[in-house]
């Protein structure tokens, strides 16, 4: 961030898809490698579920 200076609302955005989880491509990997991928999209929903009452607390310092 330091090197490229982008504007506060580009920061901010750039801020919170780097906050949100993506396990799409995860569950995906998984099921290719035959791993087991009802833990992952376990592991994943809960994540995401988490997300939605964490990341306002991320932003709390940054605003």
């Amino acid at each position: 961030m330091l090197l490229i200076r982008p504007q506060p609302n580009i920061a901010l955005g750039m801020f919170m898809v780097a906050a949100c989880p993506g396990g799409n491509i995860s569950n995906f990997m998984m099921h290719l490698a035959k791993w087991n991928t009802v833990l992952s999209v376990s592991l994943i929903a809960f994540a995401t579920f988490l997300a939605v009452f964490m990341t306002p607390f991320s932003f709390g310092n940054t605003l």
